[in-house]
């Protein structure tokens, strides 16, 4: 009887420190900063992600948000995070966004932009999974990246 016990108390820790090690990786790489069109910049933002008129910078920061932007404006993505590999975002919903140019990949980041061609509602969404040396401990998780557009014809 007692050995059942034991070993099912050192399952229990054993889940409770993979939660514990996959929640705060996840956590720790968050920072409340986002740009909107007003032109507030996220501290994340490359040199290849810029807010300004007509445009917004979206980045890690930005997920969970609505932002709303114009018929014509830009919409740049810019998906970065140490230690972490980004897709490419995609369209949820309505197509209301053209892809401006290629993708950027470098180390694990991601940088793309969009025009947007029609009022409406779209989402972007995007995921991102840690890279793991090989032979070393590493959390398994994928986060989901999704920021929702609002789309006016301002």
């Amino acid at each position: 009887m007692q050995i059942a016990h034991t070993a099912g108390a050192w399952a229990c820790a054993g889940i409770l420190a993979l939660l514990g090690a996959c929640g705060g990786s996840a956590a720790r790489a968050h920072t409340p900063h986002a740009t909107t069109p007003r032109g507030y910049r996220s501290a994340a933002a490359g040199p290849t992600c810029r807010a300004g008129g007509r445009s917004v910078c979206l980045t890690r920061s930005s997920g969970g948000r609505t932002i709303g932007v114009g018929v014509g404006w830009t919409v740049a993505v810019e998906l970065r995070t140490p230690g972490g590999v980004w897709s490419v975002p995609t369209q949820v919903g309505a197509h209301l966004l053209r892809q401006r140019g290629g993708v950027d990949r470098q180390a694990g980041a991601v940088a793309v932009s969009y025009r947007a061609l029609a009022p409406g509602r779209t989402a972007l969404r995007a995921f991102e999974r840690p890279v793991c040396p090989p032979m070393r401990a590493c959390p398994q998780y994928i986060l989901v990246w999704q920021v929702e557009l609002r789309v006016s014809r301002r």
